[in-house]
């Protein structure tokens, strides 16, 4: 989160999160490095614009004071949220321990973020 939270302040640009389960973020990096990571993010947000899609009826909005959240049906949701930010794209794997596979490459990462971008369209508007 440090390198994701470095990107926004540094580069600034667009980040995409996808297949979001706020909840289980908060249970693995603990509610006090959560809070923190939101506070530093807010202190920062006209630097970049921030989307992330959550599955349809979850109503954790905890980055709302930096981010835009949409819902995405159900059934297209899945365990293994991804982060398109600056030349990096990041899968997550949440098990006993967080695994991280991060792909630093220009051209993969813009095309992570065009596929994120077609599903954002196509994605529910929340009205929180």
């Amino acid at each position: 989160m440090d390198f994701v939270y470095d990107t926004a302040r540094d580069k600034g640009g667009e980040f995409c999160v996808s297949n979001v389960d706020e909840a289980v973020f908060t249970k693995h990096m603990g509610q006090e490095a959560d809070d923190n990571y939101s506070a530093r993010m807010k202190e920062i947000k006209n630097n970049f614009s921030f989307k992330i899609l959550i599955k349809e009826g979850d109503t954790n909005y905890v980055a709302s004071d930096y981010a835009e959240y949409k819902w995405i049906p159900k059934e297209q949701f899945h365990s293994v949220p991804f982060y398109v930010f600056g030349d990096n794209l990041a899968f997550l794997i949440f098990d006993k321990e967080v695994t991280v596979h991060l792909i630093s490459n220009h051209e993969i990462a813009n095309a992570q973020r065009s596929q994120f971008n077609l599903s954002w369209q196509g994605a529910k508007k929340i009205n929180a």
